[in-house]
């Protein structure tokens, strides 16, 4: 079963989940892997699990045959993705399991009795984001197309490049291109920025709009050093800001390298000498702009600093903002690794993080990028009355505002001329 070459081998590893361990690590590298296989077994694939309808537990746990929003939820996934049909029988035979041998806990019963593989990962502390709000955007994303990307990275900034690649595990993914009409927040977490467990370098692009943001891009890996995640960052705010784009960076530890070296490439791009090949180089970063820190208990407004310094305090305010606007359904997340992440966050007596060995370095971009948006773009847009909807009208008519549109029309239907 160890060798590789013998054609008849096979290494079966069996068990349930028992929270984000290294089974959970095993079932995630199995479902990318082109050589293994995960093989999902819920609950509802055992015959004997379930109750007659003339079984006095049937009886108890099923008095009027009414199914609960949740139960209907889970049912409906179940049918979606196995193609089973739960019947009462077998839902009878769950709440009896629920009630009398796991004690009501619905955290274990659904780690040692999950409906699907979604479910089956519990964090065994308190759980940050709600399973229901992760579940529904989970089968969203995953519907959601998108390119991957890797960079060729060379000894200067001005002539890295990016090549499409066919290969999930890519390192850059793109949702939707910039638009020249969009605003964009860009959060960054680089390695061993926000914590000591933090080991990969995370850049998160979001869209933003009056009542809310979308996910764009996502850059994510732990095989650059830090002036080359500036290059990265460069690269992606100059990308996305045809019109307007801002970048918020975590600058405990390397992230002040970061920083630098972000600097040195906007210096070097305004002393660069105009030519006619380089003009749309020289001019990429003009329109992006820096997060300016702004204590909450200064009412005068001043004392303004660069970016983002986290701390114990700061985390919980800014990850208590992202949670809100993630169950509110203002941000609209595309990525399934995101997600995933968000899966192993836990609340452990005020220290929010992920569970065991997992990852948060792609939560934490997120989470930056949205207080990014929250603190120095929302209440513009608001102002420019930015919704999706507007921003969607811009997008059809090449820019015109409805407001101008509507004027012209009238202006052609009564012959008067169109304005100048």
């Amino acid at each position: 079963s160890t060798s590789s070459i013998y054609p008849h081998r096979l290494h079966v590893k069996e068990t349930t989940a028992n929270g984000f361990n290294w089974f959970s690590e095993e079932w995630e590298d199995a479902r990318r892997s082109k050589t293994k296989r995960c093989i999902f077994v819920g609950w509802w694939r055992d015959e004997r699990n379930q109750f007659g309808v003339d079984h006095d537990f049937y009886k108890h746990f099923m008095p009027d045959r009414s199914i609960t929003q949740l139960e209907r939820a889970r049912i409906r996934a179940v049918k979606d993705q196995y193609g089973h049909t739960i019947s009462l029988q077998q839902l009878a035979w769950y709440r009896w399991h629920l009630s009398e041998k796991k004690l009501g806990d619905q955290s274990l019963m659904d780690q040692e009795n999950p409906w699907t593989e979604d479910d089956a990962f519990q964090s065994t502390g308190a759980k940050y984001f709600t399973t229901a709000s992760l579940t529904a955007s989970v089968k969203e994303a995953r519907k959601k197309p998108f390119q991957t990307y890797r960079y060729k990275m060379t000894t200067r900034w001005e002539d890295i490049g990016v090549v499409g690649v066919a290969d999930q595990r890519a390192e850059l993914r793109i949702w939707e291109h910039a638009s020249r009409f969009g605003y964009y927040a860009i959060g960054c977490d680089p390695a061993y920025g926000s914590s000591d467990e933090a080991d990969r370098n995370a850049i998160s692009v979001w869209r933003c709009f009056s009542d809310g943001m979308e996910q764009v891009a996502e850059f994510c890996t732990n095989s650059l050093s830090m002036y080359q995640t500036a290059w990265a960052l460069a690269h992606l705010g100059g990308f996305y800001g045809a019109n307007e784009s801002r970048v918020i960076l975590e600058m405990n530890g390397p992230g002040k390298a970061v920083f630098a070296e972000l600097q040195q490439v906007q210096r070097d791009l305004r002393q660069m000498r105009p030519e006619p090949d380089n003009y749309e180089l020289r001019n990429c970063l003009n329109r992006m702009h820096h997060f300016f820190y702004q204590r909450i208990d200064n009412l005068g407004g001043g004392d303004l600093v660069y970016q983002w310094l986290m701390s114990e305090q700061l985390k919980q305010m800014l990850m208590a903002r992202f949670k809100d606007a993630f169950e509110l359904d203002r941000i609209k997340v595309r990525s399934v690794p995101l997600l995933e992440e968000m899966r192993r966050i836990i609340n452990d007596a005020g220290h929010i993080a992920a569970e065991g060995r997992g990852n948060d370095d792609r939560v934490i971009a997120a989470a930056l990028a949205y207080e990014c948006y929250n603190k120095w773009m929302r209440q513009r847009l608001i102002g420019m009355n930015m919704t999706r909807a507007h921003a969607q009208v811009i997008e059809a008519n090449g820019g015109e505002n409805q407001v101008h549109r509507m004027v012209t029309s009238f202006l052609q239907r009564t012959k008067i001329g169109v304005p100048r």
